[in-house]
Formats: structure tokens, C-alpha cells, sequence
């Protein structure tokens, strides 16, 4: 996993040279547009949604979010989840919940 930052790079060569090396790229918006969506008080992510998606068409393979319950619909309500990531979108209760 390499870790390409909180404001992630353009240039999608890097992405690309990252997933030649066997490894996934993750890119964080915990700090620009999650914080955009708590502070502002938005009622909805749709509006910050071609934001999030531009970092996927780069080559992220995971974002790293403070709000995961919103964001994860939003990103895969009209494309399906990679078989690869499937496993990451189950909910399965907690072992310590059991």
C-alpha cells in the first residue's frame, strides 16, 4: 500500500508505477473534502462527488475518509464494487459484538 497523500498528486504515471510495483494506491480527503462536508454542514455529498471521483479516474484504489457511511453509496450507487473490493463493502458484525 503506498500512501500518495492528503492532496493527491495529478500526474496518474505515479498511480500507474505504483500498481506496476504490485501495490495499491490510497489517497486521503479526510482533510479537504470531508472537511468541507462536516464544517459547511451539507446535506448531501452530491455536490463533492466528481471531487472523489477524479482520484479514482487517476488510479486511487482507496480513499481514506472520515466519512465512510456517506461515501461509500455515493461513489458506488450507479457503478458496481470491483469484485477485488467487494470484501471491504460487507457488513458483518463486529467478533467482539457477537
Amino acid at each position: 500500500m503506498a500512501f500518495v497523500g492528503h492532496t493527491p498528486p495529478e500526474d496518474r504515471e505515479l498511480y500507474e508505477m505504483i500498481h506496476r510495483q504490485g501495490a495499491n494506491c490510497m489517497i486521503g480527503t479526510s482533510r479537504h473534502l470531508d472537511v468541507r462536508f462536516i464544517n459547511e454542514k451539507m446535506g448531501s455529498l452530491q455536490p463533492l462527488e466528481p471531487e472523489y471521483r477524479v482520484f479514482l479516474e487517476r488510479g486511487a484504489d482507496i480513499i481514506e475518509t472520515d466519512i465512510p457511511v456517506q461515501l461509500g453509496p455515493l461513489l458506488f450507487h450507479t457503478t458496481p464494487v470491483p469484485p477485488a473490493k467487494r470484501r471491504y463493502f460487507s457488513k458483518r458484525a463486529h467478533p467482539e459484538s457477537r
